[in-house]
């Protein structure tokens, strides 16, 4: 039995589970409230006659339809968004996919930083000036990229250092040919100095 196929026996690894629990109920019950505005003026649009009830009638259809469409692709991606280790399997879920890697066998392997961002009212969202630690493998089989950033979104901290090995030991279970394997030992020693040193990942 090679070790990638012991570690596929072992027990699942939960990366992260997406947004905060605090999060998925606030945007539930704004959903709600909503829903229930576009409802009242419906039915105000029901009791009024002449050109005012077809303006309003077609402006709560034009809101409604772009309500829904945007709260349905929000409460996907909340609800749905987690990452997890099956093995050495990666596996990154969102909104409408699920993508799946097996590090031990993974090619190409890199380690890059994005910035992270906060939401900031009416101006959208900016930087925090937070470098956020990423992780991008290619799937040998279907050539797909897997990324995952290395941050749980319910805290905004850097994944533990038990989750952190995690991912070296899945990486470093597979064995692979040079210049493939160089980089994989590189990418898993740049986990295991992230879990000794979290503050690293933002200097």
């Amino acid at each position: 039995m090679t070790s990638s196929e012991g570690m596929g026996r072992q027990q699942r690894v939960r990366l992260h589970g997406g947004r905060s629990w605090g999060l998925k109920a606030l945007i539930g019950c704004s959903s709600v409230l909503v829903l229930f505005l576009l409802l009242v003026m419906g039915w105000i649009a029901t009791i009024l006659s002449g050109w005012l009830a077809a303006v309003l009638g077609i402006l709560c259809a034009g809101v409604a339809l772009l309500c829904v469409a945007s709260l349905g692709f929000l409460l996907l991606d909340i609800l749905r968004a987690a990452a997890w280790l099956d093995g050495t399997v990666l596996v990154v879920r969102s909104a409408f996919t699920t993508r799946r890697c097996d590090l031990a066998e993974a090619a190409l392997i890199t380690i890059d930083s994005v910035v992270e961002r906060s939401f900031a009212g009416n101006a959208g969202s900016a930087p925090t000036g937070r470098l956020i630690p990423r992780l991008r493998v290619q799937d040998p089989r279907t050539g797909h990229v897997v990324s995952l950033q290395l941050d749980d979104p319910a805290t905004r901290s850097l994944f533990s250092p038990v989750r952190l090995h995690a991912l070296a030991d899945a990486i470093l279970a597979g064995h692979r040919p040079e210049p493939y394997a160089r980089a994989a030992w590189q990418a898993a020693q740049e986990f295991r100095r992230l879990a000794a040193d979290p503050f690293a990942a933002h200097r």
